[in-house]
């Protein structure tokens, strides 16, 4: 395509939504709000999964070892405990640490005496990445030598599972039902739009104009629309999710989460997929919307 053709297409699309601006900006208002109901769905989605990780690394495994463990057997669950990669750290806790942090919970004078007789085995505290694989983690260690116990957040692990699959389900089909509800609403929409038009399409044909040269500055409006439907739809979600994360700032709410994290994730880290997100379903909607709205009056 040439350059003076594209510039000749993209005058017709503005020409276009401002001769019928009243259709035009029903379109954008349609989309737009597909968009941002397709964001909102998106964000809480990611920040439910979000808090939930929080939440499953705050759970510890705790591995206990037999009181005359070998350094040979605390090696090798080391080694274990380094390979793999669900773990996020770990702690080797000896008898007299363990001892002392119990007294600093309960206090010197309930476990007075017990210096000399220490009944607290060596252990290690682990913090795992995620709850998901806990019982295969839990299945490795059964096979160590020198292991007595290990306490696990088996309940919450499978809570926290199920939450987070149902979390991203229920996600992934809100943003398809909203996506495939957007397309049908924005094609009938714009068959309006070219309904009213239906004239100015039957002349051209008349006239010996291709279906392409007669499709392509509806093909443009659409885009614009769906350009225009996009830029807003990312304009009120990042307002809205920035005054949500001040508020929650000024109130200092912290629920499930330690005071140095954030309660939400931060903008940052989701506006390159809602941006792509925005345009290429923005964009792809209009102008598939115009494709469809025009195939009854191209046949003459």
């Amino acid at each position: 395509m040439r350059f003076s053709s594209f510039i000749y297409l993209i005058k017709e699309g503005f020409k276009n939504l401002f001769v019928n601006y009243l259709m035009s900006f029903s379109s954008i208002g349609v989309l737009m709000a597909c968009l941002v109901l397709v964001g909102g769905s998106y964000l809480i989605t990611v920040n439910v999964n979000y808090v939930v990780e929080q939440v499953e690394q705050q759970n510890e495994l705790v591995i206990f070892l037999e009181d005359d463990a070998t350094s040979e057997q605390k090696s090798a669950v080391k080694t274990l405990l380094d390979e793999l990669n669900d773990v996020v750290s770990y702690r080797y806790i000896s008898p007299q640490e363990a001892l002392e942090e119990q007294m600093d919970t309960l206090g010197e004078d309930v476990l007075a005496g017990l210096e000399e007789d220490n009944p607290l085995p060596p252990s290690f505290r682990v913090k795992l990445g995620t709850l998901a694989n806990l019982d295969d983690v839990i299945y490795q260690f059964s096979q160590v030598t020198g292991i007595t116990k290990i306490n696990a957040p088996t309940a919450i692990a499978g809570t926290l599972t199920n939450i987070k699959n149902l979390i991203y389900i229920f996600g992934i089909g809100i943003v398809v039902i909203l996506a495939l509800v957007s397309l049908v609403i924005i094609t009938n929409t714009i068959r309006i739009t070219v309904f009213s038009r239906r004239r100015e399409i039957n002349i051209m044909k008349y006239v010996g104009a291709t279906n392409a040269f007669i499709r392509q500055p509806f093909v443009v409006e659409g885009a614009l629309i769906g350009l225009f439907s996009s830029a807003l739809a990312y304009g009120i979600i990042y307002f809205a999710y920035d005054r949500v994360l001040l508020w929650m700032e000024e109130h200092n709410i912290s629920w499930l989460t330690s005071s140095t994290q954030q309660v939400l994730l931060p903008f940052s880290e989701v506006y390159l997929v809602l941006a792509v997100t925005f345009l290429v379903v923005g964009v792809f909607t209009g102008i598939l919307g115009s494709t469809f709205s025009m195939r009854k009056y191209l046949k003459v």
